[in-house]
């Protein structure tokens, strides 16, 4: 079934731009029985998947190098692009959470998603990943996350179990730089908006994320870009548009879940 096109979600697209072929993974992606044992697999056992986890127990780190040498290659561009100066930038972290199939009734795992509110302070009407901002007495990035995601879709933390960090990226549109975290919830309780940010909460099953309908990649020429271009993702889910840093999120999971 072809899906429509969708969503209210103000894109920049520049005058001129065009249609970028698929990577080669998203071809024999959807030939793959995705579960927990696939995804602890690519984790924790794919060979040149992981640069290992960090000494004294540390989360394993998702690295660009360990994804498609396509997502490696953006990931280095648009840092390029955006600048890195670090002192004028602000910590944040998102959870990006799957559910299992047996409690989504999907047949496969599932992405959490939030819509915020078209007048919600920081990303108005879009599509993301639960998160935000670092607080001054946030432990750490990763408790920011939890914290996060726990006040906006009512998550608990006891239900959550964190496998992996993600490389950190300089957002667009705003100065942030954003840690994202993957993570397994074990089970949910109900799940509830927050009123003041969130309008609804999204779950999204990965295999849709695959359906040629719904993924796409744009190439936006760029004056200011010395590569002349950068690859933009796009994801249209039930009528909305996931774009901009959620999209590249996505993007970057998939390419390290179905890369060889």
């Amino acid at each position: 079934m072809k899906i429509a096109r969708g969503g209210h979600q103000k894109i920049p697209r520049p005058p001129k731009w065009t249609l970028a072929p698929v990577p080669d993974w998203f071809q024999v992606a959807r030939d793959f029985q995705i579960d927990r044992e696939f995804l602890d697999g690519r984790i924790f056992g794919g060979p040149g998947k992981l640069f290992g986890p960090a000494e004294g127990g540390a989360l394993p780190i998702l690295q660009p190098g360990s994804l498609s040498s396509s997502a490696a290659t953006e990931e280095t561009t648009w840092r390029r692009i955006m600048g890195e100066d670090r002192t004028t930038l602000h910590d944040a972290a998102v959870l990006v959470v799957l559910f299992a199939g047996e409690i989504t009734s999907s047949g496969g795992p599932e992405l959490l998603l939030v819509k915020r509110r078209s007048d919600a302070p920081a990303h108005p009407g879009e599509i993301a990943f639960p998160g935000g901002r670092k607080h001054d007495d946030d432990a750490s990035l990763l408790e920011t996350a939890l914290r996060e995601a726990e006040e906006e879709t009512g998550l608990a933390r006891s239900h959550v179990e964190v496998l992996a960090s993600m490389p950190a990226t300089r957002t667009g549109g705003s100065r942030y730089v954003v840690t994202p975290y993957l993570a397994w919830a074990n089970a949910v309780g109900p799940l509830a908006p927050q009123e003041s940010e969130i309008e609804s909460i999204l779950t999204v099953p990965i295999s849709h994320l695959l359906d040629p309908d719904v993924y796409r990649i744009e190439r936006w020429f760029l004056p200011r870009s010395a590569d002349r271009y950068i690859e933009m993702y796009f994801f249209d889910i039930g009528g909305e548009t996931i774009w901009g840093f959620t999209a590249r999120v996505l993007h970057q999971l998939l390419a390290f879940l179905f890369s060889d």
